[in-house]
């Protein structure tokens, strides 16, 4: 059996603000080979030893390199510790994967954002069918099976992920509103899983991208290398933004700064437009003075 791997990346936040560990802790228990890795890109000292110590009596693997790295470069972090970690247990004759195709140590690994709430039923629904997956390979003689697994993800504003196209105004028929086989969607990262073998093709995360459309960028270079196959399945997923309450003006303008960044070399990496970059941005500054008159409305 192959492992499985639920990753969340933390930063200046308690381990317990996780909302979906008591969910993760309780798929941990029910499948075997099933673990959970948090990195965490807090700078605070004491939070870091809180989280550590945290992390330790949940029986939770935890990484740290004292300082923000980024999303995408916490990501690939935690590949490397995982690719080790497969290693040791293949040469200590553990293995849970089999030799082969899989001699690199395949696996999944199922990313979180620390304000996403999962249902059981989605949590199961991904273990199974990576399960299911594998099995379905081995009967069909080795015929590649989706490797890319995804739900129905709701926000405060209405439906969020996945997504048919990407473009300046969404439209209703945009949204996938039905599990089944897909290619070619734009899905956000969290409560996305992908296996170990499609990063491995890609090369890992990009890193140049910081935090924001890391998930948009590897939708991209999924389609380009045709490895967009996608399995939605049911299950219900809440994602409440930590940006949803206005933080107030000098945090909101901070982190449209990073936003900003991330997207315009989004745009150069993946080729869209000047004008799409353009716009988008524009988009979102009204969206932003928008909530900040809403948050002054007595």
């Amino acid at each position: 059996m192959e492992s499985f791997y639920l990753i969340s990346v933390l930063y200046q936040k308690k381990l317990r603000a996780l909302r979906s560990l008591p969910q993760f802790i309780r798929l941990c228990g029910e499948y075997p080979e099933t673990e959970i890795l948090i990195f965490d890109n807090s700078e605070d000292a004491a939070l870091l030893t809180k989280n550590r110590e945290e992390a330790k009596r949940c029986g939770i693997s935890y990484l740290s390199a004292g300082r923000n790295l980024g999303l995408s470069a916490a990501y690939n972090r935690c590949l490397l510790e995982l690719d080790q970690r497969e290693k040791d247990r293949a040469s200590s004759g553990g293995a849970p994967f089999e030799k082969g195709e899989n001699a690199e140590g395949d696996y999944w690994i199922f990313l979180s954002d620390d304000d996403s709430l999962f249902s059981m039923e989605y949590l199961r629904n991904v273990r199974e069918s990576c399960l299911e997956g594998r099995e379905a390979e081995k009967a069909s003689g080795g015929e590649r099976f989706p490797e890319l697994r995804a739900g129905m993800v709701r926000s405060l504003r209405g439906p969020l992920s996945p997504k048919k196209s990407y473009r300046l105004f969404e439209r209703a028929g945009d949204f996938v509103r039905a599990p089944g086989h897909y290619r070619g969607l734009y899905c956000i990262n969290s409560g996305l899983c992908i296996c170990r073998s499609l990063l491995r093709e890609l090369g890992g995360f990009e890193e140049r991208i910081f935090l924001d459309m890391l998930d948009y960028w590897l939708m991209d270079r999924l389609r380009e290398k045709g490895l967009d196959r996608f399995w939605i399945l049911p299950g219900e997923i809440r994602q409440d933004f930590s940006g949803a309450s206005f933080p107030g003006r000098e945090r909101a303008e901070r982190r449209y700064r990073i936003y900003r960044r991330d997207f315009q070399l989004y745009c150069r990496i993946t080729g869209r437009s000047r004008l799409f970059s353009f716009l988008m941005l524009f988009k979102r500054r009204l969206r932003l003075s928008y909530d900040e008159i809403l948050h002054r409305v007595p």
